[in-house]
């Protein structure tokens, strides 16, 4: 009894370090058949990212076209024809000549692109293939914008995990056994510790390109 109480913690947390491994791994390879030089396929969030005439285009689409879309996607189809086998298709224009800010955190499949007031979230397969998006897209910035890089420290990083940990323990504390206090306990295995495991392994850096800060 003793034995298990100690292995199994141990065990557990070797299988999230061994899960951030893998999955840090897979989501730094470029999967073949979903992007090109300049286009990328999400088939988990169902978007088509798409760079042309100086413009980025998002197009989602229903979790029930991915197969078609993909489809044509790989029989390497032009924008038109993909667009024209989705039903309700949600197309944004992004102006790339327009863009005022663009932020991108190295450990994020996701891109954060300001054009004036309005704020969009481009989404792609994995981190890989939003950093092979990016390096076309920054080449296209207004040349105005002026890039700088953030590195985090370990700390920094994992800061904000150890505040969401602690505040759950002091929770489970004050409830003692009980459902909720099970409930949270999972939570803090499931998703916290994963969270805090990658950052500590990987700290954030966030690249950024913005207008110059005017002087007063």
């Amino acid at each position: 009894m003793k034995v298990g109480i100690f292995t199994a913690p141990a065990c557990l947390f070797l299988y999230y370090i061994l899960s951030v491994i893998f999955v840090r791994e897979a989501a730094n390879a470029l999967p073949e058949g979903f992007y090109n030089s300049n286009s990328w396929l999400d088939i988990d969030d169902f978007y088509l990212i798409w760079l042309a005439d100086n413009q980025l285009i998002s197009v989602k689409f229903d979790k029930n076209e991915v197969s078609k879309v993909q489809n044509a996607y790989q029989k390497q189809s032009t924008l038109d024809e993909i667009v024209s086998l989705i039903k309700k298709p949600k197309v944004v224009t992004i102006p790339l000549s327009e863009i005022t800010e663009v932020i991108s955190k190295h450990n994020s499949d996701v891109l954060s692109i300001s054009v004036g007031e309005s704020d969009h979230s481009i989404e792609f397969l994995n981190q890989a293939v939003k950093h092979h998006a990016l390096d076309q897209i920054k080449a296209l910035l207004p040349q105005h914008l002026i890039h700088t890089t953030n590195k985090k420290s370990r700390f920094m990083a994992v800061l904000p995990w150890l505040v969401v940990a602690g505040i759950c323990a002091g929770v489970m504390f004050f409830l003692g056994k009980s459902i909720l206090s099970t409930l949270l306990a999972l939570f803090v295995i499931v998703k916290v510790l994963p969270k805090l495991i990658a950052r500590l392994i990987s700290p954030t850096v966030v690249q950024t390109w913005q207008v110059p800060e005017v002087s007063s």
